[in-house]
């Protein structure tokens, strides 16, 4: 443990005093994957997803609380999700942990994972 209450400074995060636990739209990893997020959407579709703040802390914060569900994965060949908002926490009924743990082809009810993997394909492909 390190002098700063085992918090080193190595550690990516940063700390919410409030609750004594780290906040997920506090991680320095959450608010550099909240900015892909929110760049790509307005690069793709020429629209912000939500309006931005100028601060990127505090729109990882706007798009955790945010009133709609966003998810994202990396880009492992079965990429799993690497984001999830308070919403998508909420319409999954899962934890933070076990929905980072999630494949994205997982997402999808059975019977659509193949309308899914046709669209993530189309995706790939055309942008």
């Amino acid at each position: 443990m390190s002098a700063d209450g085992g918090h080193g400074r190595a550690e990516a995060y940063l700390y919410n005093h409030n609750d004594g636990e780290w906040a997920f739209h506090e991680r320095a990893q959450t608010i550099l994957q909240t900015q892909i997020i929110l760049d790509s959407f307005e690069r793709l579709l020429d629209t912000p997803l939500i309006p931005r703040l100028g601060n990127a802390q505090a729109d990882a914060k706007a798009l955790y609380e945010a009133p709609f569900a966003v998810l994202s994965h990396g880009i492992e060949p079965d990429p799993i999700l690497n984001y999830g908002n308070m919403t998508a926490l909420r319409l999954w009924e899962t934890s933070l942990d076990r929905l980072l743990s999630t494949p994205s082809r997982l997402t999808a009810e059975p019977m659509a994972r193949e309308a899914r993997e046709t669209l993530m394909n189309e995706v790939l492909h055309t942008g």
